[in-house]
């Protein structure tokens, strides 16, 4: 994986302070990859920020879903349960929680609209390295699960993409601070 996902495959415009940055990947501007959603850490001169599906400024259904900018080594937040798709309460009828995945492949339509199929990848436990009871947030490191466990989920599951720096190919750091409501530790 490389050493910081979706920020070192696209080359990011160098304004950290606007609220949307630009990337090019491929020689295509897509103006939802790129850092800006609500949650955020800044330190060195760098803002990250988590993309949530929620965030209807940069996504929405169809080919603007947040699965559709997903790339291999992504680290996202999915949810279990029971949650509402379209006002529809679908799952298994258990509370709704959130559970932690590294994007492997993905098989997904989309069109206008809507979108259908799964995102494929593997188990991770996201673990404090850092607690700051003060702000309800923490900072935290990731690590690929062992044994491997593969999951598969729909989009309609995805909440949000954490943005992380890969230290191995089983451990990654995250970039900003994981807000409370997306803990499931």
């Amino acid at each position: 994986f490389p050493s910081t996902k979706w920020l070192t495959s696209a080359s990011i415009s160098s304004s950290a302070s606007t609220s949307t940055s630009t990337a090019k990947l491929k020689g295509v501007t897509d103006t939802r990859m790129s850092c800006s959603s609500s949650s955020s850490s800044s330190g060195n001169g760098s803002e990250f920020k988590i993309d949530y599906q929620s965030d209807t400024t940069l996504y929405g259904r169809g080919e603007m879903h947040l699965s559709a900018v997903l790339e291999e080594g992504d680290i996202v937040v999915y949810q279990t349960g029971t949650w509402e798709v379209d006002g529809v309460e679908v799952g298994d009828g258990t509370p709704a929680c959130f559970e932690y995945c590294v994007v492997e492949t993905i098989q997904i339509v989309w069109t206008h609209n809507c979108e259908h199929g799964f995102i494929h990848g593997m188990d991770v436990k996201v673990t404090e390295v850092d607690p700051d009871s003060s702000s309800g947030s923490s900072s935290c490191r990731v690590k690929i699960t062992s044994p491997l466990k593969f999951i598969d989920f729909g989009p309609e599951q995805l909440v949000a993409r954490l943005p992380v720096k890969w230290i191995s190919d089983e451990k990654a750091q995250l970039l900003v601070n994981l807000p409370s409501a997306l803990q499931s530790f």
